[in-house]
């Protein structure tokens, strides 16, 4: 099995960390403090 995504690229930064992808490492640290306190 496979599966095929494409799309049109964003032209946006991205930064990635554990699950999460964001445009910025403060939005990925965001993220995880969010979810840590049941937010996300």
């Amino acid at each position: 099995r496979m599966i095929l995504v494409a799309g049109e690229p964003l032209d946006e930064p991205i930064a990635r960390g554990g699950p999460f992808v964001m445009n910025t490492q403060d939005e990925i640290k965001q993220a995880f403090s969010d979810y840590q306190e049941g937010r996300f």
